[in-house]
């Protein structure tokens, strides 16, 4: 099956922008739950809570249910999640009454090994991905799918997108916030186009992308049976009527790929659109021939991009990353994007090194011009 992308750009709701900060202070609350633990040296009860933490979801009228936690080798408890319920006599922002939100990476140890997990595509494996699916599981026998919500920052985002996909799979379509969520992959806005003598044209950039999905496919089929493709094919449809919402910035390194992930196919001629944002990864190829199952959390069919356009005298690398930009009601230079995909019933290969050979044709009269 080839796929498209569409990329539409819709008007901003005054409503999902006081949703989308409610959840982002959520998810800081969780930092700074594990921030107070390893200032007091040990776990604290939700009545324990400094007062000055439980601002960051007291003020949305939410309350803190419990605590998720990861136990290292080394037998070091951290804490990388937190459910959060509606007060009593409070409506919800927005449909869901029970949010499970996941903070991102901090000095640890334990972080770093999820992080190195992400990119080789085996979060799925991790306890923190067990932990919280178990979590929303638990949320859902309570008060059913549609009054759940995930949330996350950075890697929080990636366990929240994996959480968000498996339930997907299941038929329940939890609403998902994931800020600056990663996306392991060569395409990226900052590196080359924040360099003047380097900012290569739009087009060319989409190329490559297409090249990179077209490479994925190939390998795919060669490096994996052909059963399991079609599974997973199978999967990647399942995942149709989800959209989860990603918020990212345009200068952040980690996230802003996800832009030319679901956009790039409208800077290209129509035969190569139909090759943009397959359901396969070089990564995930390459690992198989090593015997070693992998399952990129990156690959979603549908979208909801939120795009915040940083400003570009400014070369800090980090700023981009913060989650405190998303916190705030009336954010400045942000766009919401519907991006999603449309089929084909077309699965022959040969399309695909039809679209190569258009690509290098088009390479190579590119570059006999320049060198003219």
């Amino acid at each position: 099956m080839l796929l498209m992308f569409h990329y539409v750009v819709i008007n901003r709701d005054r409503e999902n922008d006081y949703r989308r900060a409610a959840m982002a202070c959520l998810v800081t609350g969780v930092y700074r739950l594990e921030k107070d633990r390893k200032h007091r040296g040990g776990l604290l009860s939700p009545s324990e809570v400094d007062t000055g933490t439980a601002t960051w979801w007291t003020h949305f009228h939410y309350e803190l249910v419990d605590t998720l936690l990861h136990q290292s080798e080394s037998g070091r408890r951290t804490i990388f999640g937190a459910v959060y319920r509606t007060k009593l006599g409070h409506a919800p922002i927005g449909p869901a009454s029970i949010v499970i939100a996941f903070r991102g990476t901090m000095m640890r140890s334990a972080d770093w090994e999820a992080n190195l997990m992400i990119y080789l595509g085996r979060l799925e494996s991790h306890p923190r991905f067990t932990k919280g699916v178990n979590a929303v599981e638990r949320a859902v026998e309570e008060v059913g799918w549609e009054r759940v919500c995930v949330t996350g920052h950075s890697k929080g985002a990636a366990i929240g997108l994996l959480v968000g996909r498996a339930m997907a799979e299941k038929g329940k379509l939890i609403e998902a916030h994931l800020f600056n969520p990663p996306h392991p992959t060569i395409r990226n806005e900052r590196p080359l186009g924040s360099i003047p003598a380097l900012k290569p044209p739009r087009w060319l950039l989409s190329t490559v992308g297409v090249l990179h999905e077209v490479s994925a496919r190939a390998l795919s089929a060669m490096t994996q049976e052909e059963e399991v493709v079609e599974e997973e094919k199978k999967r990647f449809d399942s995942l149709s009527p989800w959209q989860p919402r990603l918020y990212v910035n345009t200068h952040d390194p980690i996230c802003s790929a996800y832009i030319t992930f679901f956009g790039a196919a409208q800077y290209l001629p129509p035969p190569l659109r139909r090759l943009h944002g397959t359901p396969y990864s070089i990564r995930q190829s390459l690992l198989s021939i090593l015997g070693v199952e992998s399952r990129p959390h990156h690959l979603i069919p549908r979208a909801m991009l939120f795009i915040r356009r940083h400003q570009e005298q400014d070369r800090n690398l980090i700023k981009p990353h913060k989650l405190l930009q998303w916190c705030d009601v009336q954010p400045s230079n942000v766009e919401a994007v519907d991006a999603r995909r449309d089929g084909d019933d077309d699965d022959d290969l040969v399309e695909g090194a039809a679209a190569i050979a258009s690509i290098a044709a088009t390479i190579a009269a590119a570059l006999t011009l320049v060198l003219r």
